[in-house]
Parts: C-alpha cells; structure tokens; sequence
C-alpha cells in the first residue's frame, strides 16, 4: 500500500502527508496503484477512484481505511441522500441539487436522487426550470421502481395538458405504494364532478400518509357549502404539515368576508412556499 511521511508543522501543530513514489498497492482492491484514476484524501493517503465510489455507494463510515482520518471524499452516499432530503423539507433547494447531483455521479440509477433533482428542474427551485431534464431524470427513477416517481412524472404530463397520460402515471405510482398517487387521483375526480370517488382516493391518501387527502377533503366539502367541516379538515390538513391547507382556509376566509384572517393565513402559507398563496393575496390587494 502507498505510505506517509508525517511532518508536523511546529506553528500551527497541524501534521501534514508527504506521499512516497507511487509504487504501492490500493487498500481496498489490492490493485497497483497508477498515476490515473485515483483519489488522494486528506490525511494523504491514496486510493483508487472506483474504489472510492464503490465504499461510498456501500456505506462506507466515512474514514480513511488505514488511518480513520475523517474524509468529506468518503461520505457515505446513504448520508448525501438523507442530507439532500433535509434539504428539500426545510427548503435549502440549491443544497438540495448540488447533494442529489453528487450522489448521481455515484449510482446514475438511485430513484430518491432522480426523484430529488426531477422535482427541482420541473419546479425551477434550486435550479433553472429545464422540463427535459426533470422528464429523464423521474423517467430515470420511474424505470428503477420508485413509485413517486412515476406520480411526479404524471405531474410532468399534467403540466402540459396530457391528462390522459398523467392519470395513468398517478395510478402506476398508486398501485406501487405511493399515496400521493391516490391524492392527485382524487384531484383528477374532483374536478370531473366524482365527489364519491375524490373521497375515497382522498381517504386511501391519508391512510397513506399524505395529509393533503385532508385538505383536499376540506376542498370537497367547502365546494358543497359544507364550510365547518371544510374549515376542520383544513385545520387538520395544516396540522398534519401540508401547507396549501393554509391557502385554501385563507381563501374561504376572503370568501366570508374576514380579510384580516384571510391575510394573516396566506403570508403565512406564502413563507412557508406555496406559490398560490402569493396569487391570492395579490388578488385581496388589487395588485
């Protein structure tokens, strides 16, 4: 293997690696060492780059191998995932894109990463808006059996009026586990006049985990003139954490006549990055 010369540097006490003539072996594959396609950590030591990416794909700890020195180049990419998907519930979407991005380039095929960066190029969040892209990535995805993939594609579809298409994608991600499926097929009946069936995919939503088959019961009821129950499936939509129930109990605010209220719901929904939240406040202030 390739060894170190430690010299520690009387000033700052920080030991620095002076590498030998690569003449060793790698550590993890045994292989001789080149002077191509290898990788030096920060303690010094020297790997191949394949060999890097298959520890990092692997659940490697994130330390040298011969040393356990920390190394940001050996993050285990469980870890990038988890990180990125942080990212996206706080809202830090260019974090996001640049950790998804690095977890592609090692496994191309991971669906949580294609999902990820797919949901960032439709959205323009992050990073600019290219539909192209966020179609081959959630394709990507979708081909590697992520069910929200295949809904975010219909997603995708939808944007574009292919409903057709779009419905059978949410279903594809229904039947493969993906309870935000069965929401935006509840969407889809709602506004074909299936109140009966909105309901039931409403209902499997929730049971699902998707709090939005609250809100979007609260639409259903409110669209009935059912407005207290309206009002409490929106209550219970915003407590579960789906923030558009902010903007539609804003909304049936204004509709009362309690523009105080209406107001104060919609700021809120619009700092927390529901982009209709800032049309319908545009619209109570006439600009």
């Amino acid at each position: 293997m390739q060894h170190v010369d430690d010299v520690t540097t009387e000033a700052d006490g920080v030991t620095e690696m002076t590498l030998q003539p690569p003449d060793s072996t790698c550590c993890i594959c045994f292989e001789i060492l080149s002077s191509s396609g290898v990788q030096q950590l920060s303690c010094g030591h020297v790997l191949h780059e394949k060999c890097v990416r298959e520890m990092r794909r692997f659940g490697a700890i994130g330390r040298c191998p011969l040393c356990r020195h920390a190394s940001d180049l050996l993050t285990p990419m469980q870890d990038l995932i988890e990180q990125a998907s942080a990212c996206r519930i706080r809202d830090a979407n260019v974090e996001c894109a640049q950790l998804a991005s690095e977890v592609l380039t090692l496994d191309g095929t991971n669906g949580h990463a294609n999902l990820l960066l797919g949901e960032l190029y439709r959205s323009g969040q992050g990073v600019h808006k290219d539909p192209c892209k966020a179609f081959a990535l959630l394709e990507e995805g979708r081909s590697q059996g992520n069910a929200r993939c295949a809904t975010q594609l219909g997603v995708l579809y939808g944007d574009y009026g292919m409903n057709s298409k779009a419905k059978e994608l949410y279903e594809e991600g229904r039947r493969g586990g993906d309870a935000r499926g069965a929401l935006y097929l509840g969407v889809c009946a709602m506004d074909e006049g299936q109140d009966q069936q909105a309901k039931e995919f409403f209902t499997e939503a929730v049971l699902g985990g998707d709090a939005g088959g609250f809100t979007y019961m609260g639409c259903l009821h409110d669209n009935a003139g059912d407005l207290l129950i309206a009002v409490s499936f929106y209550e219970i939509g915003w407590r579960h954490g789906h923030v558009q129930a902010l903007s539609y109990l804003g909304s049936l605010r204004r509709d009362q006549g309690k523009l105080d209220e209406a107001v104060r719901l919609l700021e809120l929904a619009q700092q927390l990055g529901d982009p209709e939240a800032a049309i319908e406040l545009a619209d109570i202030r006439g600009t």
